[in-house]
């Protein structure tokens, strides 16, 4: 598939999915907050938020978010559509002094710290959640999706490292904070709510 579907018309085509069901006598839910949206209508139930869409219907089913779409038919019949698998980084070989090592999730109150690691691949790099406090010293990131993804309180120092995502070179919410120093970024750094960046130095950005 050649084409990309973007997750505005995953939602409008949910909506219709779910409001042109027969409607039958029965309990009818409409749910809608920050969260995003909950539907449920007769057996039809949609949900729609910032991660993605989820369609299920008698027999059927479609979920959709930013790695791709997957769509199940009863009957053993499933598709999954990985718009990502166009934008691959190619093999890379790691590079001499630093360590292969998978995507990193940092969560709830873990304090962690990784030297000389190198991480590649489809998707995001490392993803930091809850209180998480995270040290990247002498580290290499190279990614399709976001290089560093930073949700809740948590933080990330980084040290003499090197950050490149697809997406995004680094994606700060809510209230998270990076303290950044020698570092060189590559790609878009996105800020949203109480994001704060720390520049102490040595740093070069690139998008």
């Amino acid at each position: 598939m050649n084409r990309s579907i973007s997750l505005v018309s995953l939602l409008t085509i949910s909506l219709l999915l779910v409001f042109s069901v027969p409607a039958i006598a029965g309990k009818k839910k409409v749910k809608v907050g920050p969260g995003g949206v909950d539907v449920d209508v007769d057996g039809v139930q949609m949900k729609a938020d910032e991660d993605g869409v989820e369609v299920k219907v008698p027999g059927a089913g479609v979920k959709a978010d930013q790695t791709g779409v997957e769509l199940h038919v009863d009957g053993d019949v499933d598709v999954q559509v990985n718009h990502e698998e166009h934008h691959q980084a190619p093999v890379q070989a790691v590079p001499a002094g630093k360590t292969a090592h998978q995507k990193i999730i940092c969560d709830d109150n873990e304090e962690k710290t990784y030297t000389n690691l190198f991480i590649s691949g489809v998707g995001n790099g490392i993803e930091v959640k809850g209180n998480c406090e995270l040290t990247l010293v002498n580290c290499r990131i190279d990614v399709t999706g976001i290089g560093i993804k930073i949700t809740s309180n948590g933080e990330v120092k980084l040290v003499n490292s090197f950050v490149r995502g697809r997406s995004a070179a680094m994606s700060i919410e809510s209230n998270g904070e990076v303290d950044t120093t020698g570092t060189t970024f590559h790609g878009t750094i996105i800020t949203k709510d109480n994001a704060e960046i720390t520049k102490n130095g040595g740093n070069y950005f690139y998008k």
